[in-house]
């Protein structure tokens, strides 16, 4: 789904690696492009965990349209080439059909944009779309999505947030093994109510699986 490739844009070429110190590893940070299909770099290299401590101190890249090398001229490729997932992601939306970003905004119950800067206050970026789109109605919905100003404590914009709340809801209402979906008699009121997974948060599941110490949210990057 298109939206919620927002992520590719926050991927970095460094993959960390720490030890239970919090120091880097013998083997030293791993760089993505030499992690794709490459698993033997984290099995033999200290396993899963010293990435898992990675993640908790590296923090994300902005959601915008600036990418990565490792995706934009190195995807699951060697160190000389590879693939360009920006450009993978235009045109597979386009074979699938997916509309421009005007007229899925107007599906969605948003406002048609009718010039660049309704896309995006930025000056150069309003100026780099208009080179590359004649016709604001011919943006692309990732790109159009990814150049939005992002909604307040968030970090997509007003398109990219409808689409995906409103795929996380109809994912819920529309599963009727989902366990808070009491109507469809597959769950008593008791069974719910007693479900483990009541009040399970992430860093209890790092903490029942991993030896990693941690305290507070795994989601908010740790002061090294």
């Amino acid at each position: 789904m298109t939206a919620f490739r927002f992520g590719h844009s926050q991927v970095g070429n460094i993959m960390p690696r720490l030890d239970e110190n919090w120091a880097m590893i013998g083997s030293g940070h791993l760089s993505l492009r030499d992690a794709y299909f490459n698993p033997g770099r984290v099995l033999h290299e200290g396993g899963i965990e010293p990435l898992m401590r990675g993640m908790m101190v590296q923090k994300a890249q902005n959601v915008d349209l600036q990418f990565a090398d490792s995706v934009r001229n190195f995807l699951f490729g060697t160190n000389t080439m590879g693939l360009d997932l920006v450009a993978i992601n235009i045109q597979r939306g386009r074979d699938h059909g997916i509309p421009d970003y005007n007229t899925v905004r107007e599906g969605i119950g948003l406002p048609r944009c009718t010039t660049f800067a309704d896309i995006t206050p930025d000056k150069k970026l309003q100026e780099k779309l208009e080179q590359v789109y004649p016709n604001i109605d011919d943006v692309d919905l990732w790109i159009g999505g990814l150049a939005e100003r992002h909604v307040e404590g968030g970090c997509v914009g007003k398109t990219f947030a409808r689409i995906i709340a409103l795929q996380y809801r109809v994912l819920r209402d529309g599963d009727r093994f989902w366990y808070e979906n009491m109507d469809t008699a597959l769950y008593q009121l008791k069974d719910r109510t007693n479900l483990p997974t009541q009040g399970t948060s992430m860093v209890d599941v790092l903490l029942r699986n991993t030896g990693i110490k941690w305290k507070g949210s795994p989601f908010i990057a740790k002061d090294m």
